[in-house]
């Protein structure tokens, strides 16, 4: 059984409505997942409770906001990305562990792109620039026989990464 709440809210927003001499259009968004429970059982076996589990993959709270700036071809992106505190494992004591919690995190992203209709009707080049803060993740192995040092499925593994690319349609 899963229990929680999906929030989101947008905002579009001409700049001239704010600043007659700025041209362009700003776009917010905000999307935010709080878990109150998730229960997973199998005959047999115990009935488990995972919510605010970060082994589990179930923090209670993650969260993503993008901040958008489009004038004519150009189009500027923040991405700020938030992972909630939680247990790291509701099944371990910390005397087995060593460590219980794990402290909340966030991450910045980045994007400039420019479109091109010489390369088709979607053509552009963008750079992309994922963890801008090369911010390291927090300690939280997965369990199992994998020595990861971080649970992937929440946090960046790579630190900073740059991406440029291309796109064309013909």
């Amino acid at each position: 059984m899963t229990s929680g709440i999906d929030i989101e809210a947008s905002y579009a927003v001409p700049m001239a409505s704010m600043f007659d001499w700025w041209k362009g259009q700003l776009n917010l968004r905000a999307v935010a997942n709080r878990v109150n429970h998730f229960t997973t059982s199998a005959p047999g076996l115990v009935t488990r409770d995972v919510a605010g589990s970060i082994v589990d993959s179930q923090p209670h709270w993650r969260a993503q906001g993008q901040l958008d700036y489009t004038l004519d071809g150009l189009n500027l992106t923040l991405i700020g990305r938030y992972v909630g505190s939680g247990t790291y494992d509701k099944s371990r004591s910390p005397a087995q562990l060593g460590f219980r919690d794990v402290a909340a995190q966030a991450f910045l992203d980045g994007q400039i792109s420019y479109k091109l209709p010489q390369l088709g009707r979607n053509g552009q080049i963008y750079l992309n620039v994922r963890n801008i803060l090369d911010t390291d993740p927090r300690i939280a192995p997965l369990a199992g026989n994998l020595v990861i040092v971080t649970n992937p499925f929440l946090y960046d593994t790579t630190g900073r990464m740059f991406r440029f690319g291309v796109r064309a349609s013909f």
